[in-house]
């Protein structure tokens, strides 16, 4: 019996795999194929998956090529611990300076690291670039170059020199070579001191022009990236942790899905989302502590004396539900999505957890994506960014698509129609001209149509409840048919979504924020980078 059970769970990983290396295949044949026909996005709306795939970026008109793994002079071999049960084989490496690449310089995101997954703290913020300027011009040789785990002294990197662990400190010794030539030299003269400490030899290092010590770990991308959501505190017990949101979501992966599921599980169709957190949220923690999704330390730290959840566990799930509006999503789009006006970001973060339930193949994500890019790029737009209404905002849209805009991938002037959709282009004139309670309507109006959940009573008995497909809710809740066009005489369509009992000015009643220990993320515009030697212009 148990060797027959034994087959059977073998039979089904295999088949599971199988789907996922198809589903894999097929998602990378409809990258190239867009690509083909619209060419390869700008670094703002690129996916960090795609350009890894693809391998190379485009940013203000320059191509980066990724980092290939270089040789380099091996050290001694280590073991890099990342908390108190993972440790990763390594090998001390020495670099050149040039080569490392961390997730971020100068507080901006650097283009040639093509792992910004591994870095869930966005350090754009002035302490981080102010705290790496510190250890360049104040360089400390020992401290930087020993240690046992990934959170002190030697930076971790992947084979091609891109920063697993250790940013702060990869982008103080690139400072250090480029601005400080005195801490550089007492620096290079440690490792020619101590080379036999990491198994080098000083000539080696002597000959180098800008030698950087590294711990090297030859793993893969989704390894690193792995590697990167632990912290400090995950080598350390006792004590109180928040959940850190972007970590938990990475680390979750595909189990999202049975986060949200065990998450939203309820048989009360009425209860609010804040409800359900409550309801499923412990048994829930208890889930996530068990599969190694947060820490002991965590875990216990969002529970009060009596077992119960505290406001920040609340928090803390409720923003790893948030935080998945952004998964899989353009490198920038948390920075566009904090750009946008507060009453739009509420409407989407008091609905976008409905996605869940919805089948796979009806979900918003990928739409509610798109519209949070093309609002940031729409208020470039004069009159886009002035409209105060949203029949205003639509003929704005009507207008920009007829404008031609400079195509820096091939030096020619294009019209911007049909680089996004009519659903994306509506939904940014209603961040730009509804109220939040509008917004919020919409969406669970959609929701609604698409999950057979419509509200039926006195006054609306003959609700067909079907469930449909994410183009007919699309169709029959804001008038844009199935090709993506428009129909009514109105530019954007009739709106008819006003139609329906959306109230204007009803304010959201499901709120929620995002970041880490409960704090805003960074806000910023970020940056283009160094160019290294594959740069060229397309």
């Amino acid at each position: 019996m148990l060797d027959e059970q034994k087959a059977a769970d073998e039979k089904a990983k295999a088949a599971a795999e199988e789907a996922k290396a198809q589903a894999a295949a097929k998602e990378e044949q409809e990258r190239k194929e867009r690509e083909a026909v619209d060419g390869v996005p700008d670094w703002v709306d690129d996916t960090p998956h795609d350009a890894r795939a693809r391998g190379y970026r485009r940013s203000n008109g320059y191509q980066y090529a990724r980092q290939e793994n270089f040789p380099h002079t091996k050290g001694k071999e280590t073991s890099v611990k990342f908390t108190d049960k993972v440790s990763q084989p390594g090998h001390l490496a020495l670099i050149e300076a040039e080569q490392l690449q961390p997730s971020h310089m100068n507080g901006q995101p650097n283009v040639n690291h093509f792992i910004p997954e591994a870095q869930p703290k966005k350090r754009t913020d002035k302490a981080s670039t102010i705290s790496s300027e510190k250890i360049a011009a104040n360089i400390n040789p020992a401290e930087i170059t020993s240690s046992v785990t990934a959170y002190t002294g030697t930076p971790t990197v992947n084979s091609r020199g891109e920063t697993i662990q250790g940013n702060n400190r990869s982008a103080a010794l690139k400072s250090m070579w480029k601005s400080h030539a005195d801490q550089a030299g007492i620096y290079k003269q440690y490792l020619m001191d101590h080379a036999d400490e990491f198994g080098l030899k000083a000539d080696d290092i002597a000959k180098m022009k800008n030698p950087v010590l590294v711990n090297m770990v030859d793993v893969d991308d989704n390894k690193a990236i792995e590697l990167g959501q632990h912290s400090a505190q995950d080598t350390e017990s006792g004590g109180v942790e928040r959940i850190k949101v972007k970590n938990t979501i990475q680390k979750m992966g595909d189990d999202m899905k049975s986060f949200a599921k065990r998450l939203l599980e309820s048989s009360d169709d009425e209860a609010s989302f804040s409800q359900l957190v409550d309801k499923n949220g412990n048994k829930v923690l208890k889930w996530m502590n068990a599969k190694g999704f947060i820490s002991d330390t965590q875990y216990a730290s969002a529970l009060d004396s009596d077992g119960n959840l505290t406001a920040e566990g609340v928090n803390d799930l409720k923003g790893v539900m948030y935080g998945s509006i952004f998964q899989d999503g353009s490198e920038r789009l948390e920075e566009m999505f904090n750009r946008m006006p507060a009453k739009a970001q509420r409407a989407i973060l008091a609905t976008a957890y409905r996605d869940f339930n919805s089948p796979e193949e009806n979900r918003m994500l990928n739409d509610i994506q798109e519209s949070i890019v093309a609002f940031n790029e729409l208020m470039s737009d004069k009159a886009f960014a002035s409209a105060t209404n949203f029949k205003d905002a639509r003929v704005a849209i009507e207008d920009w698509k007829r404008s031609y805009q400079f195509d820096d991938a091939t030096g020619e002037a294009v019209l911007p129609d049909g680089k996004f959709s009519d659903f994306a282009l509506h939904l940014a004139a209603m961040y730009k001209g509804e109220t939040q309670g509008f917004i919020q309507q919409t969406f669970n109006q959609l929701f609604d149509r698409v999950q057979g959940s419509q509200t039926v009573d006195l006054f609306n008995k003959d609700i067909d409840n079907t469930p449909r497909s994410l183009a007919d809710a699309i169709n029959e809740t804001l008038n844009i048919n199935n090709d993506g066009q428009q129909d009514g005489n109105v530019p954007g369509g009739n709106h008819p979504a006003g139609q329906d009992g959306l109230q204007e000015g009803s304010e959201a009643t499901e709120t929620g924020g995002l970041g880490e220990g409960g704090t805003e993320p960074a806000n910023a515009d970020g940056g283009s980078g160094e160019k290294n030697s594959n740069q060229r212009t397309p």
